[in-house]
């Protein structure tokens, strides 16, 4: 009987040990591969590459939100250029991504926004001389849609969600 009871807790203890070193390795794994997480991976097939790049420039355009706390506007300048430079980053190698991936995610009005955060400086190197509303009638939109953009801008980072 005693033999038994000894089986039983060792095929117990067993399992609680597997699950636990399962269940950790699991979620390294998700949260390594995460863009909100850790991003130790680096995506290979050129549309997982773009929908990486799409997330990290939500992310990136979430810290200009202050939700009302007042946070971006305390940002100091280089704070504020090296979040502006990031996304000028992020906007360019998704230029690159897209195309093989066949996907077309609006750059432009992203670049239009980035433009406006800049106060009119372009994103694309070699495109000095740019205007501000360049980027948003090469996307489609209005001649002037620049004051309804800012508007827009403004509310979006003003908001919470």
């Amino acid at each position: 009987m005693r033999r038994w009871a000894v089986t039983i807790a060792f095929f117990i203890a067993s399992l609680v040990v597997g699950f636990a070193i399962t269940y950790g390795v699991t979620t390294y794994r998700v949260v390594a591969k995460s863009p909100f997480g850790l991003n130790l991976s680096t995506p290979v097939k050129p549309i997982e590459r773009v929908f990486a790049g799409m997330v990290r420039l939500g992310e990136a355009e979430a810290v200009f939100r202050d939700c009302g706390t007042g946070t971006t506007t305390n940002l100091n300048a280089s704070s504020r250029e090296n979040l502006l430079q990031n996304e000028t980053a992020l906007i360019n190698q998704l230029r690159t991504d897209s195309p093989s991936a066949g996907l077309t995610p609006p750059l432009d009005l992203a670049e239009a926004i980035l433009c406006l955060r800049r106060n009119g400086t372009s994103v694309r190197s070699g495109a000095a001389g740019r205007s501000q509303g360049e980027p948003l009638t090469e996307s489609g939109w209005p001649e002037n849609s620049e004051p309804v953009l800012r508007q827009a801008l403004s509310k979006m980072d003003q908001s919470c969600k």
